[in-house]
This record gives structure tokens, C-alpha cells and sequence, in this order.
């Protein structure tokens, strides 16, 4: 009679050991994966933003080539300036490598200082 109640306790602790630690990977699992989609959806977000700043740069570096007043230029060059820091920034939070950035990164620090 001892030895089956010894019996069923290893068995029911063993049970219960197996089913927590499923039931944690699991939950682990399904955790990570949340965070993976998190991330992919901030670097798809940081993209956007980035190539919009890229654009916008574009746009206002041709409207810095036809503007007469000084009031309008220093607009564009602080539009400029601006979306020069955001793009450096959305590039620099992108998961690519730096030496694969360096170039971009100094052009868009260039630009901005323009």
C-alpha cells in the first residue's frame, strides 16, 4: 500500500513537472512570437517614415533651386534639415548593418547641413 502511494505521487509530480513546463514553452513561444511581429511592424513603420523623409528632401531641395526670397529658402533649408535628422534616424533604428548605412548616413548628414 506505501509503495503505490509512492508510486502515484513520483507519477502525479513527474505529470505535473512535464505539464508546467509545456504549458511555459508554450507560452514562451507565443511571447516571442508577438515580439517578432511587434519589431517587424516598427521596422516597416521606420521604412515608411524613411523613405518619406527621402522625398521630402528630394521635393525641397528642387524647391531650394527656384526660390528668390531669403525668407523662403531658410523655410526649405530648415524643412530640409529636418527631414534629413528624421531620415538619418528611422535609417539608423533599421535592423541593416552599419557599413552597409555609412554612406547614406553621411550623405543625409551632408544634406541636412546644407
Amino acid at each position: 500500500m506505501e509503495m503505490i502511494k509512492k508510486r502515484m505521487f513520483y507519477t502525479l509530480s513527474a505529470t505535473m513537472i512535464v505539464v508546467f513546463s509545456t504549458t511555459y514553452a508554450i507560452l514562451m513561444t507565443l511571447e516571442r512570437q508577438d515580439y517578432r511581429n511587434y519589431l517587424q511592424g516598427e521596422y516597416s513603420k521606420n521604412l515608411y517614415e524613411l523613405i518619406n523623409n527621402i522625398e521630402n528632401i528630394e521635393d525641397n531641395l528642387g524647391k531650394s533651386a527656384v526660390v528668390n526670397s531669403k525668407e523662403h529658402s531658410m523655410m526649405i533649408f530648415q524643412d530640409i534639415y529636418k527631414d534629413a535628422t528624421a531620415a538619418n534616424d528611422k535609417l539608423n533604428s533599421l535592423p541593416i548593418p552599419v557599413e552597409v548605412t555609412q554612406d547614406t548616413t553621411k550623405f543625409l548628414s551632408q544634406v541636412g547641413d546644407y
